[in-house]
């Protein structure tokens, strides 16, 4: 129709001022669609696209033979197809779609530009799919022309929001933004909300993506986006797969599970291809920051194998095993193919990457991701730390430091990293003596009279004078830990605990201090004894099935070093713990 508006508005909705099914479907209310369509006669348009839209693909399929068989308008059927097609390519099954752009390319020589705007966005809503970027592009804008020319707004709406997903895949990240933000407008003047909803979750998920913009902010927003009942099925199930992607790069593994939880549990009835492969392409990265590369590449074989030749899918998993796996040789193989084929900005980068050869110049591309990771690349490795801590990016700082995941300190010239196997916290370095006490620490076990002598220079310890300020430094030192447990306290001083290791990118490693042992076993067992109160060497030796005087040099060592104190004289000597006779404890 010239002036765009719905072919089926019935008498009793022009009586009422009831919104027709047309405009229910437009705007995403595909339930109030299908209650509607039980009650009016004959087959809508609309019905076939409530079904495919929501998954339900067989009954779309069966609501579309019937609407042919009912010999409806001619605007109706490439209408209906058109639905279907898409329910097929958001299912990964772009080949079903195509055989039904085919069956209705005769019809381009209709003069209703409507109808050609049908057929020529189906046909690129597959090319899209399939990974055919170009061609999704050239049949993109015909179908926009097409929509101006049947002064078809919400028409202009679909057009501009495939056509601006292909320029932002193919690196025009900011142009695609600009048509994003035309088809919001366009949604917002003709009232369709839950359209409009949608095309804005889209958007902050490519500014998330790309970092564009403070990322704290714009994932964020994307998390209070997809709590929106109107946002589509879609692309909630979207946003979610890329914010559980979003979440591990900034070193919350936690959450970027329990996004990919959320995600799984949206499911299309049926094959659900597309999805299942994106899932699993953005679980490998989550893997692989918070359990390493191995178990990652286990997940990535099911990724590919979910993919098996929709090129655009495998682009995406190419950018992910390419920079953070590893390529493997038949991904190098493989990646000049996808690059060619789908122009996908990112499968250009991950091709340079792997190949060995220059990496793209990504500014102009507006994809801050790449740009960031290709400094990373060029950088030494402090200058590596730096730059991702700068952009909020924690999670990647020990992949750009070469180490798999782990339980980790990294200590910068600013910074904290607490590493805990993809769960990273950033807190301020810490200063004067409770840093040499960490840097000491990461050496190995320290006795108080170690610290007291390597700290604070003294040549002897004196529990009664020295021990507040030694507890007081590690009081300190434990506040800038996410992780306090991991700074263990023995009687006789401190360690990190058990696989637990400093990273120190300030201090070269030829001049660290030599390890320090832990105490002998001898001793904690000792110190247990104690620990239930002083006793006479006798009574230790006899506890521990040890000889007395092996017992007694124990005791007279851990004296000077002012670990236990001696009570009494004679036969009447006890030995206790100095904790228990005043000092504090850390």
């Amino acid at each position: 129709m010239p002036d765009g508006k719905p072919r089926h508005v019935d008498e009793a909705n022009q009586a009422t001022g009831e919104k027709s099914l047309e405009f229910l479907l437009f705007s995403g209310d595909y339930e109030s669609v299908l209650a509607r369509q039980l009650i009016t006669s004959g087959m809508h348009p609309a019905a076939v696209g409530a079904f495919a839209l929501s998954g339900r693909l067989d009954e779309a399929q069966s609501a579309l033979r019937a609407l042919i068989d009912e010999s409806a308008e001619s605007a109706d059927v490439p209408q209906a197809r058109f639905y279907l097609i898409a329910g097929f390519c958001h299912a990964g099954q772009a080949q079903k779609g195509l055989r039904l752009v085919r069956e209705c390319l005769g019809d381009l020589a209709e003069t209703d530009p409507r109808v050609r705007f049908w057929i020529w966005q189906g046909l690129a809503l597959v090319r899209f799919f399939e990974g055919r970027f170009g061609l999704a592009r050239a049949a993109g804008r015909r179908a926009l022309a097409s929509a101006t020319q049947a002064r078809f707004p919400y028409a202009r709406v679909l057009a501009l929001d495939l056509l601006a997903q292909a320029f932002v895949l193919t690196g025009h990240v900011h142009a695609g933004l600009r048509m994003l933000e035309q088809a919001v407008s366009l949604a917002d003047a003709l009232g369709y909300a839950q359209n409009s909803v949608t095309l804005r979750t889209s958007a902050l998920v490519y500014r998330m993506q790309y970092l564009l913009g403070p990322l704290a902010e714009t994932t964020q927003a994307v998390v209070e986006a997809v709590s929106n009942p109107d946002v589509s099925y879609f692309a909630r199930r979207n946003a979610l797969i890329e914010l559980a992607s979003s979440w591990a790069i900034q070193g919350r593994s936690d959450l970027a599970r329990a996004a990919l939880d959320d995600a799984r549990a949206i499911a299309l009835p049926g094959s659900d291809r597309r999805a299942r492969t994106r899932w699993l392409g953005a679980l490998a990265l989550v893997t692989a920051v918070s359990e390493g590369q191995e178990p990652a590449r286990e997940v990535m074989l099911e990724a590919l194998a979910e993919a098996g030749s929709q090129v655009t899918l495998l682009a995406e998993l190419a950018f992910v095993e390419a920079l953070f796996l590893g390529a493997s040789n038949e991904l190098k193989g493989d990646l000049p193919r996808l690059e060619r084929t789908t122009g996908m900005s990112r499968a250009v980068f991950a091709a340079a990457h792997a190949l060995g050869r220059e990496l793209p110049n990504t500014r102009q591309a507006g994809d801050g991701l790449c740009k960031l990771l290709a400094d990373c690349l060029r950088a030494e490795s402090q200058r590596r730390a730096s730059l991702l801590i700068e952009h909020g990016l924690f999670g990647l700082v020990p992949w750009a430091l070469g180490r798999p995941p782990a339980q980790s300190l990294i200590l910068t010239d600013e910074h904290l990293l607490t590493e805990n196997r993809g769960r990273v916290s950033i807190h301020p370095a810490p200063k004067g003596p409770s840093l040499k006490v960490l840097q000491l620490l990461g050496t190995g076990f320290q006795s108080r009279e170690q610290l007291a002598q390597q700290v604070w220079g003294l040549g002897r310890y004196h529990p009664d004078r020295h021990a507040a300020v030694i507890n007081t430094a590690l009081s300190r030192l434990r506040a800038s830990l996410e992780q306090p447990g991991w700074l263990v306290t023995h009687e006789d001083g401190y360690h990190l605990a058990s696989g637990v290791d400093l990273l120190n990118l300030e201090q070269p490693s030829e001049s660290k201090p030599a390890n320090s042992p832990p105490p002998p076993l001898e001793e904690h067992r000792l110190l247990g004894v104690l620990g239930s109160g002083p006793a006479t060497s006798t009574e230790v030796a006899r506890q521990l099935q040890l000889s007395p005087s092996s017992v007694l040099r124990l005791l007279r060592r851990l004296a000077e070093r002012g670990v236990v104190i001696r009570q009494g004289s004679g036969r009447n000597t006890r030995y206790a713990l100095a904790a228990s006779a005043g000092e504090p404890r850390c």
